[in-house]
């Protein structure tokens, strides 16, 4: 399923990460990085309520682009 998803074979697979659960790791670092730069503009706001609301919208933006995307990676793992 990964090879066929990603479009690569086994062997670029493990030669990058080591197994599935590297890939696995090193996706959750990518997500990390990815949400705590959502958290740090949030933590800085000073709007309330507009940027609760700003928050959201960021979030659901970085987690449903186009068809590749299929939402929260945590929930979805």
């Amino acid at each position: 399923m990964l090879e066929k998803e990603m479009g690569i074979n086994k062997f670029s697979i493990y030669a990058s990460f080591g197994n599935k659960h590297g890939l696995f790791i090193e996706s959750l670092k990518c997500y990390k990085l990815k949400v705590s730069v959502i958290l740090e503009k949030f933590k800085n706001a000073t709007n309330s309520v507009a940027d609760i609301k700003q928050f959201f919208y960021d979030f659901v933006a970085a987690n449903f682009k186009g068809s590749t995307q299929k939402g929260c990676f945590i929930t979805n793992t």
